[in-house]
């Protein structure tokens, strides 16, 4: 999950807004630990998140303790985002 724009998110990271969740849930594999992030500078839209998805039946969901930031600032991969716009090659 991701709130705020950024070049670059977690391997393997999936993007769902918060308020797609429950028309998306079902592409939520339910056979594996499922980790929120957002990142915003707190926890709290992946902790709600996680509450929600609980309540959808999703049981092994959880925040990533602190978020993006500190996934990012421990030096562990990150994955660059493709442009939603792809720019044009300069001829």
């Amino acid at each position: 999950m991701n709130c705020c724009p950024t070049p670059f998110t977690l391997p393997g990271a999936l993007h769902f807004s918060p308020d797609s969740l429950a028309a998306r849930h079902n592409e939520i594999p339910r056979d594996r630990d499922i980790v929120l992030f957002c990142t915003c500078p707190s926890e709290a839209t992946a902790a709600k998140t996680a509450m929600t998805l609980h309540k959808l039946g999703i049981e092994r969901v959880r925040p990533l303790r602190g978020g993006y930031d500190e996934w990012k600032r421990l030096g562990f991969p990150l994955d660059a985002v493709p442009p939603a716009f792809p720019v044009p090659a300069a001829q």
